[in-house]
């Protein structure tokens, strides 16, 4: 007998009372943390797609229109493989999902793969397959638990939202047939403001009690055939009375440490315990959450968890609620995924918000707060390009801080803006620039005649672009061969040295009273450039990189200024047919 087991009984007594609850959790995240220094996977949940397949039709399903190309699902070996990988990297449960991963051949072997090196393995079904039979073999591979899902305790109603007659039967068989070889069985079952209020939740629990088995309550997500739904999450009325049903041991809300009515909803993605694979391979933080991050089959799984884990999704917060359902993840994806109609899209393609009427707000003010230290970038962007003699497109002008720069040496700017009160200032800031055109166009929307420009220049202002692969490919149609487009943007993260270069620069460029006086003003915050930062999107250099690299190949990538990405690319000199082409809003 191990110490582990003689201890086993004497922390489970511990556990049941609240303190020690407390203590035993402390004591254990204190340890996890350790060892999440050399095993950053340590003790996460995988939840594992194996396909997209399933024979039902659900209403609220969040992969039914996903469609896999053919031949881009896991193989048998790739899955084995993967599972090994796993236990290297010691993750702690494999949680395996679809589709249907019961249609999936081999998926016993893969279970008795996962229980061989201790691993504990969940399984998500519909119910349709599993007979005694099946039950029984799950239970021999090492099963810990299958949920099934369960929509109504009435036959016409859970068939009907299934798309598959007769399945309500083959439920309760399946239940059935899991207590009687000994394998845990749970009912999943969405919670909608109609069936917590038509009482048919409560009676599906009290079925549930009958039948013995727990009941883990789900919430709408606005995602997969619920992405437009307007209106489909719940209220915080329905949220309340969702939590009234917990109860401990026998009810709970998405996880099982959330059975209690006073608990808030916990999102284990975004603490890091938990994250999604689909059987393509792509990495995401859950399957409610349509936000690409990677692919295991061109890069390691702990390099993409790494980087996932650092951006601006995984910072802390406190909600009743899937963040998916969050406006805070409307304004950072909701265009990208209108355009893909729900489908997961790459992190890299998440955009700032970019209201009109808070940029003709900010317009008055921006000059002498804002330009004074974004002067940095153009002082290093200067330095680096020869602007001499060349036509030159500045995209997202602002007041013109960097178009009057350039006035002085290009033979030609167009200085391009969204904002009429932006592009007033900048008239103003440049009055007697003679070889400045301003125009007042969304770039997003802009149409020029091909090979115009020698240099194109964004700076700080492609995060706020939506459509960025067809802006980008505008971009290259107006450019001439051999000439040059050229990106900035803020990094999310920056190394102290980088940051520390950043403001002894601006303390250099303005003088120290000035720069502390900025600094303040900037910070505070009521000011526009503090609200603005709450919302606005910043990249890692690798982020930055991923996201144009399919469009500008061979680009040169770098830090500039310290905290500012840098991107240039050359057009070939002999490019292919780029036509103009007419940009979506």
């Amino acid at each position: 007998m191990t110490i582990l087991q003689v201890l086993k009984p004497l922390i489970e007594a511990v556990y049941r009372r609240a303190i020690g609850k407390k203590i035993i959790r402390a004591v254990y995240g204190v340890y996890a943390s350790f060892l999440q220094r050399k095993y950053p996977l340590y003790n996460t949940t995988v939840m594992l797609a194996l396909t997209l397949r399933c024979q039902c039709k659900c209403e609220h399903c969040g992969v039914a229109d996903l469609q896999a190309a053919p031949g881009s699902e896991f193989t048998h070996g790739e899955i084995s493989a993967l599972i090994r990988e796993l236990a290297q990297l010691r993750v702690g449960r494999v949680y395996f999902f679809g589709g249907e991963p019961l249609l999936v051949p081999g998926i016993k072997d893969h279970i008795s793969l996962a229980k061989s090196f201790g691993l504990k393995c969940i399984l998500d079904t519909n119910g349709m397959l599993v007979n005694t039979d099946m039950a029984a073999s799950l239970k021999q591979c090492g099963l810990d638990m299958l949920r099934v899902s369960l929509d109504s305790p009435v036959e016409e109603e859970h068939d009907r939202f299934r798309g598959a007659k007769g399945l309500f039967n083959k439920v309760m068989a399946a239940i059935a047939a899991c207590k009687a070889c000994g394998l845990e069985c749970h009912i999943s079952v969405c919670a909608t403001e109609e069936n917590l209020k038509n009482g048919r939740i409560a009676e599906l629990i009290e079925l549930a009690g009958r039948l013995e088995v727990k009941v883990r309550l789900l919430s709408p997500i606005r995602c997969g055939r619920l992405y437009n739904a307007e209106g489909s999450e719940l209220t915080p009325e329905g949220i309340g009375a969702l939590k009234r049903l917990l109860s401990p041991g026998r009810v709970y809300w998405e996880y099982d440490r959330v059975d209690r009515p006073d608990y808030d909803f916990l999102c284990a993605c975004t603490r890091r315990w938990m994250f999604y694979i689909s059987p393509a391979g792509d990495v995401q933080p859950c399957c409610y959450m349509p936000v690409i991050f990677g692919n295991i089959r061109r890069e390691s799984l702990t390099a993409i968890t790494g980087r996932m884990w650092k951006t601006a999704l995984f910072k802390p917060a406190k909600a009743c609620d899937c963040p998916t359902n969050s406006a805070g993840f409307r304004e950072m994806f909701g265009r990208q995924l209108a355009v893909s109609g729900g489908r997961p899209v790459s992190y890299e393609a998440q955009s700032s918000p970019n209201h009109l009427a808070e940029w003709d707000e900010w317009a008055a003010s921006y000059g002498a707060t804002i330009d004074q230290l974004a002067g940095i970038q153009d002082d290093e962007l200067l330095a680096a390009v020869d602007f001499r003699g060349k036509r030159v497109l500045d995209l997202g002008c602002g007041t013109g801080r960097f178009a009057r720069r350039l006035s002085c040496v290009a033979a030609k700017v167009t200085a391009v803006d969204f904002s009429p009160k932006m592009l007033e200032k900048a008239r103003e800031n440049l009055q007697g620039a003679e070889n400045v055109d301003f125009r007042l166009v969304d770039m997003e929307a802009m149409k020029t005649p091909w090979g115009e420009y020698d240099i194109i220049t964004a700076l700080s202002v492609m995060h706020h672009v939506c459509d960025f692969a067809a802006t980008v490919k505008n971009m290259k149609a107006s450019l001439a061969p051999g000439g040059k487009i050229i990106l900035m943007d803020r990094l999310l993260t920056a190394t102290v040295r980088d940051t520390l270069k950043f403001y002894l620069a601006g303390a250099a460029r303005v003088g120290w009273l000035n720069f502390a006086a900025l600094f303040l003003t900037n910070a505070a915050p009521a000011s526009s450039s503090a609200r603005h930062r709450l919302t606005e999107t910043r990249f890692t250099l690798q982020d930055f990189r991923n996201r144009y690299a399919a469009l500008l190949p061979g680009a040169e990538t770098g830090f500039k200024g310290g905290v500012f990405a840098y991107l240039e690319w050359t057009k070939p000199v002999s490019p292919p047919d780029l036509s103009p082409v007419t940009l979506s809003a």
